[in-house]
């Protein structure tokens, strides 16, 4: 978690951590829908987190439980990956 934290700083993160699902893929409108709340969304600037370990943003789907945090704009700035594993499981495959 320190190293979660360090980074969040280093990106001049606006608020806490939160944890939602993600109901709505809308990246090329740029924004993602995470738990009834839609949240800015930028390729350059939203970087995205499996097992410790950076992924492409197409890694995100709809129905992933996510732990994340918005910047000084309001744009997501880290996403990390926490399950449901199945579905985590089936986008490795794919």
């Amino acid at each position: 978690m320190l190293g979660f934290s360090s980074v969040l700083s280093a990106q001049g993160v606006l608020s806490g951590a939160r944890t939602g699902t993600i109901e709505g893929m809308h990246q090329s409108d740029g924004y993602l829908t995470i738990s009834g709340r839609n949240y800015d969304f930028h390729n350059d600037v939203t970087l995205v987190f499996y097992d410790g370990e950076e992924v492409l943003t197409n890694f995100l789907n709809e129905g992933l439980v996510v732990r994340f945090v918005v910047n000084r704009d309001g744009v997501l700035a880290r996403i990390e990956v926490l399950g449901p594993l199945n579905l985590i499981e089936a986008l490795v495959e794919s």
